[in-house]
C-alpha cells in the first residue's frame, strides 16, 4: 500500500530549529565544564538504559545502542579536546620570553 507523504509526516509536527545567538561571551572554563557534564550525563543515561535492559524494563534495544553511541562519541570528543588543550599548554610553557 502506498501512502502519501503528507500522511506519513504531518507538516505541523515539524519543529523549526532556530540558530542560537553566537555572539555570547562564553567563558572557556564554563564551556569545558558543560562539555564534561554533558558527556557524564550521556554516560549515566546509557548506564541507566543498560540496567533497564537487564531488568527487562527496556524493550527497545535500538534506544540503548543509540545512547551508547552518543556517550562514546561525546567521551571521545571530550578526551581529544582535553588532549589538545594539554598539548597547547605544553607548547606555550616551552616558549621563552
Amino acid at each position: 500500500m502506498i501512502n502519501r507523504v503528507s500522511d506519513i509526516i504531518p507538516l505541523n509536527d515539524i519543529k523549526i530549529i532556530k540558530k542560537e545567538d553566537t555572539n555570547k561571551d562564553i567563558n572557556f572554563s564554563d564551556f569545558l565544564k558543560k562539555a564534561i557534564y554533558e558527556a557524564n550525563d550521556a554516560k549515566k543515561y546509557q548506564e541507566e538504559l543498560t540496567q533497564k535492559l537487564i531488568s527487562g524494563e527496556l524493550e527497545n534495544l535500538h534506544e540503548l545502542s543509540i545512547a551508547r553511541g552518543i556517550a562514546n562519541v561525546q567521551f571521545n570528543a571530550l578526551s581529544e579536546g582535553i588532549s589538545k588543550i594539554v598539548d597547547a599548554y605544553k607548547e606555550i610553557s616551552r616558549i621563552q620570553i
